[in-house]
C-alpha cells in the first residue's frame, strides 16, 4: 500500500444520477470535508443545501449530519468490505411570500406615511418555511435516535458473542467437550463393547462350526 493511499480512503459519490469517484482524508475527515469535496466534484448546489446519505448493513439510508456518522459511514463500508458510497439529495424549499393586498379608500391615506417616518416597521413570515424548518428537526431528530438504537444494538450483540466465547472456553477447561478431557473414557469404553460383540460372534461361530450335527447335516 502506497503513502497516498495509507493516508486517504475511496469514496463514490452519486448526485442527480451522476457517479464519482474521489478520496477523503484517513483521519480527521468530517462533514465540512465531505461538503467542500461535493463542490469541487458537483458544484456549489451539491454541497449546501442537500443531504447526505449512505446504506447500512440493513439496507436503510442513513442520514450523515455530523462527523461522527462520516466516521460511523467509513466503519460500515469497511466491515461490509466495499467502498463508501454516499447518496447525495438536493433539497430545493419554495419560499413564495403571499402578495400583500393594497389598502383602500381611508386605510390607504392612514397609511400614506411610510414606515420609515412611522416608525412602525412589519416584516412577513412565511409558514411554509416554518413548517418545513420543523419537518426537517423532527427527521434529524428521528435519524439521530434510530442511528442511536442501531449501535447500542451493535454493542449488545458484541458482547453476546463476547460471552458465548467465554463460556465456551470455561466449558472446555472443565472438559466438557465429548472428545476432549473427558472424552477419551466415552471412546475406550465404545471401543471395549465392540470388542466384546466380536468376541461373542467368533465364539458363537466357533461353537456352530463344531457342532457335529450341524457337519453331518
Amino acid at each position: 500500500m502506497s503513502n497516498q493511499e495509507s493516508t486517504t480512503r475511496r469514496v463514490k459519490v452519486s448526485f442527480n444520477g451522476d457517479i464519482r469517484k474521489t478520496k477523503l482524508p484517513a483521519s480527521n475527515c468530517g462533514v465540512d470535508q465531505v461538503r467542500t469535496e461535493l463542490e469541487r466534484l458537483f458544484g456549489p448546489s451539491a454541497a449546501y443545501g442537500s443531504k447526505i446519505r449512505y446504506s447500512d448493513e440493513d439496507g436503510d439510508m442513513v442520514l450523515i449530519c455530523s462527523d461522527d456518522e462520516v466516521e460511523d459511514a467509513f466503519c460500515q463500508a469497511k466491515e461490509q468490505g466495499k467502498t463508501l458510497k454516499l447518496f447525495v439529495e438536493n433539497v430545493k424549499v419554495d419560499q413564495k411570500i403571499p402578495p400583500i393586498q393594497k389598502p383602500t379608500g381611508e386605510a390607504t391615506e392612514k397609511s400614506s406615511t411610510s414606515p420609515e417616518e412611522s416608525g412602525n416597521f412589519s416584516f412577513v413570515s412565511n409558514p411554509n418555511e416554518k413548517k418545513t424548518e420543523q419537518v426537517n428537526k423532527r427527521k434529524l431528530a428521528f435519524e439521530e435516535q434510530r442511528l442511536k438504537d442501531r449501535r447500542h444494538e451493535r454493542q449488545k450483540k458484541k458482547e453476546e458473542r463476547k460471552k458465548m466465547r467465554e463460556e465456551s472456553r470455561e466449558e472446555h477447561k472443565r472438559g466438557g467437550c465429548r472428545w476432549r478431557g473427558g472424552g477419551h473414557e466415552w471412546r475406550r469404553q465404545w471401543r471395549e463393547q465392540r470388542k466384546k460383540a466380536k468376541q461373542d460372534f467368533f465364539e458363537e461361530v466357533k461353537g456352530f462350526l463344531g457342532d457335529k450335527k450341524v457337519i453331518q447335516a
